[in-house]
């Protein structure tokens, strides 16, 4: 038999259950999308942690640091960066050098850009004000191109911090 509720247990169980629960709740100073870029900043170039993580917890993290970032600061999937920032003509070309860049991003300077990184079945999420400011920072485009791309791909962001 499975006791689902609380109400199931007797009251010194109930009791030990709550003191227990207090005990084991985590609290960050920062928040969890702020976490999960230092822990992702200090693995190693294969991917590795010198760091594990529960089974479950990063994509917990990663998941809540998604919808928190879309109430504070909104982030966007991204297949919608690669789309809004057609850095190259082509398609398939454009598509391939976002890739590079957004599976590396500490290689090519893009961390502070990155709300949430991606897992098996979730695309990573990245803040396009902030993709918007590398683009213009690298020269890879030209800051008229990427108010362009701001104003048509993403209207409800305020990219008038460009400058």
């Amino acid at each position: 038999m499975v006791l689902e509720r609380l109400e199931d247990w007797s009251h010194a169980e109930q009791v030990e259950i709550r003191r227990a629960a207090r005990l084991l709740s985590l609290k960050f100073d920062c928040p969890p999308a702020e976490f999960m870029r230092w822990y992702n900043e200090t693995r190693a170039t294969n991917g590795v942690s010198d760091f594990a993580l529960a089974k479950g917890f990063e994509e917990t993290l990663e998941q809540h640091g998604r919808f928190a970032g879309n109430r504070a600061t909104p982030s966007v999937t991204s297949a919608e960066i690669v789309s809004a920032f057609r850095v190259k003509s082509d398609r398939a070309a454009n598509k391939n050098w976002w890739g590079q860049r957004l599976r590396n991003p500490q290689r090519y300077g893009l961390t502070h850009a990155r709300a949430a990184t991606g897992g098996a079945r979730l695309q990573s999420r990245w803040f396009p004000v902030q993709v918007a400011a590398w683009l213009i920072d690298r020269n890879h485009l030209r800051r008229e191109a990427v108010d362009r791309a701001m104003r048509d791909a993403f209207p409800a962001f305020d990219a008038d911090i460009l400058g």
